[in-house]
């Protein structure tokens, strides 16, 4: 598992040098969802050269984008019997009792 994800920061010519590029930047937690266990961490592309080295897999508070998507849309979809190929209307809905915030610009 550490082998594989070391492939992701190191050179993609296939001899395991590190990339001296600074962006674009990468981190990556793997975990083994049976089990909750942290098998492995990325915490950048850069190769390790000191203590002060940023880990940017638990160092950098950065939004998560749609990273979350997994989790907040599409695991609930799969939970209500929707598909890859289930059709959803791209339209704004209404709940009641929450403010939709259309004319605030929120």
């Amino acid at each position: 598992m550490r082998q594989s994800s070391d492939s992701v920061y190191k050179a993609s010519l296939g001899n395991g040098e590190y990339i001296d590029v600074v962006q674009p930047q990468v981190a990556t937690t793997l975990i083994d969802w049976h089990t909750g266990t942290v098998e492995a961490i990325v915490g950048g592309r850069s190769k390790p050269t000191g203590l002060k080295q940023t880990n940017r897999a638990y160092q950098i508070n950065m939004p998560v984008g749609s990273s979350l998507k997994p989790l907040s849309v599409y695991g609930p979809a799969f939970d209500m019997g929707y598909s890859p190929g289930t059709p959803v209307i791209n339209a704004p809905i209404k709940i009641k009792g929450w403010d939709d915030g259309g004319e605030k610009g929120y």
